[in-house]
């Protein structure tokens, strides 16, 4: 009997271990307020809630254990900050500058971003969850343990990044830029895609039955295929 060769594996589904964060963002407890006036660049923050009107910047700042409330932001900076177990609860922010930085079991529950610039980051164990966003920016960004749920973002770069783990269940992307990303368990179920960008980088990303006919004509069109009826 002649055997026909085993092809390579299908893909598997991503066991992403999820972030829950220090504690219910609706609960918080135990916290010291503190406001943006009382923080300088470079601080340690541990086990406080900080909120209030003023500009926020944690440049270089470490945040342990924290919950910030940043609404009503025209701009907000943690570029190179690491955050470990911490909540960031309905941000309200036209620009978030977040660059170089370090995030672990950081959750971002709810509210609305701008333009959120998350290049060259190490996120390990971050989700994002009910956030509406119009350009998350993640390009050459090192990823661990990612889920966006029930998000909405009008553009998504993942340009050269590695992601490893990654579902986005419930949410809307209208243009995904995938040139170059380097992918292992990335999860598209559940996930509504509009415009894709670098779609032949995608390839070993999960998707199911139904995602395979809607995103029939981007792929043909990445792979230069002509359809005709």
């Amino acid at each position: 009997m002649r055997r026909t060769p085993a092809g390579p594996p299908a893909p598997q589904p991503p066991d992403l271990a999820l972030p829950t964060g220090p504690s219910d963002p609706r609960a918080p407890s135990g916290l010291t307020p503190a406001t943006p006036r009382d923080v300088t660049p470079g601080d340690l923050l541990e086990d406080v809630e900080l909120a209030g009107d003023g500009p926020v910047d944690l440049s270089g700042c470490r945040v342990l254990g924290s919950r910030l409330a940043l609404a009503g932001q025209e701009e907000a900076v943690l570029r190179a900050a690491r955050l470990s177990e911490v909540v960031l609860t309905a941000p309200d922010v036209a620009v978030l500058r977040a660059p170089y930085g370090q995030w672990r079991d950081v959750v971002v529950q709810g509210g609305r971003l701008g333009t959120a610039e998350a290049y060259d980051v190490e996120w390990t164990r971050v989700a994002l969850r009910g956030v509406r966003i119009r350009y998350l920016n993640l390009r050459s960004a090192r990823v661990t343990d990612l889920v966006l749920e029930d998000c909405v973002v009008d553009e998504l770069d993942l340009g050269g990044a590695e992601l490893t783990r990654v579902a986005l269940p419930g949410t809307r992307v209208g243009r995904l830029e995938a040139t170059g990303v380097r992918l292992d368990a990335f999860d598209l179920r559940g996930c509504t895609l509009g415009v894709i960008v670098g779609a032949r980088d995608l390839a070993g990303a999960v998707v199911d039955a139904i995602q395979v006919v809607e995103l029939a004509p981007l792929l043909a069109a990445a792979l230069g295929l002509s359809v005709v009826e």
